[in-house]
């Protein structure tokens, strides 16, 4: 199973190059040289060459972001749906990838996945109240794939979507500055406020994503709106900001089982007492707490909105 989820990881990557390579502007992405697809006949020699970013910076889970540098990767994720747009990416058939699917494979059932979320009781006992709360919600949202299916329930186009946008897919410069996103293996169309989510889960303490998540979708969809040239807006402004509260329950059990897996193995389990001015105080852990403790907000919120979409 390794073994076919890291070659088919590779192609999808290797195909999400392919279009990157063809989309115009000043993307913070990288540029990639050389790649070859593993195949029938290629199962040992597959390959991707990409540019190398010197004295770059990657934030693990366990140290926020500044709100400066998180507005600038909203606006690179704005550009990058932008250009995917422009391209014509909603037609490339090796763009519509279903990583949600083959994520909730790794669970076999939500009983597996619920048990394998209870292991951050060992992180933090803080976080049990929080996750008794949000454990019979499990059955509703184990398997969901309303992230990529939602565009056709509420009448939306899609953009190209990273799939995999945490903090540790974020390079930076010498001066803090946005470098790069990378990492591609779940790059596929779906919404962009897919990673959004995903970053401001990852990257933000849980009291600044909450206040400042209307201006990170907003300046999101500027960027977008401004680098399109003419092209039609895949979605509105007011769809972002639905698309958003519709789909925090889902992606924030996604990000909230992953990121627990992390935790777990990491041998970088630290925190800093004196984190840099540029950076915001760290929550321990991860801004899981406050993460549960959303999920019950926003399943409550979308109650009314929600009834009338399938989640799988």
């Amino acid at each position: 199973f390794f073994e076919l989820y890291v070659s088919n990881s590779h192609n999808v990557e290797v195909a999400v190059f392919e279009v990157l390579m063809q989309l115009e502007g000043d993307l913070a992405v990288p540029k990639c040289y050389y790649s070859v697809p593993f195949s029938e006949q290629n199962q040992l020699e597959g390959s991707l060459a990409l540019q190398f970013f010197d004295s770059s910076k990657v934030f693990n889970v366990f140290n926020n972001m500044s709100l400066a540098q998180v507005k600038q990767i909203a606006r690179a994720l704005g550009k990058i749906q932008a250009a995917s747009v422009k391209f014509g990416s909603e037609k490339n058939k090796c763009l519509d990838h279903d990583p949600w699917t083959e994520y909730w494979k790794v669970y076999t059932n939500d009983a597996f996945f619920t048990q394998s979320l209870g292991k951050v009781k060992k992180i933090d006992e803080n976080v049990l109240e929080s996750l008794q709360a949000v454990i019979p919600l499990i059955p509703q949202y184990f398997g969901s794939t309303l992230a990529i299916t939602i565009h056709k329930q509420i009448g939306c186009g899609r953009v190209l979507v990273n799939g995999d946008h945490w903090s540790a897919n974020v390079l930076f410069d010498a001066k803090g500055d946005l470098a790069s996103i990378i990492d591609w293996q779940l790059g596929h169309l779906g919404v962009g406020v897919e990673d959004l989510l995903r970053i401001s889960m990852s990257a933000m303490s849980s009291q600044d994503r909450r206040q400042y998540s209307s201006e990170l979708l907003n300046d999101m969809f500027d960027s977008m709106e401004s680098n399109l040239d003419g092209a039609q807006v895949p979605y509105t402004r007011k769809q972002l900001f639905e698309m958003y509260d519709l789909l925090f329950p889902h992606a924030a059990f996604f990000f909230a089982s992953t990121i627990t897996s992390v935790c777990m193995v990491s041998e970088e389990y630290c925190f800093r007492s004196n984190p840099s001015s540029d950076q915001a105080t760290v929550e321990k852990p991860p801004n899981i707490r406050g993460i549960f403790e959303d999920i019950l907000i926003y399943h409550k919120k979308n109650e009314k909105s929600a009834s009338a979409l399938k989640f799988k």
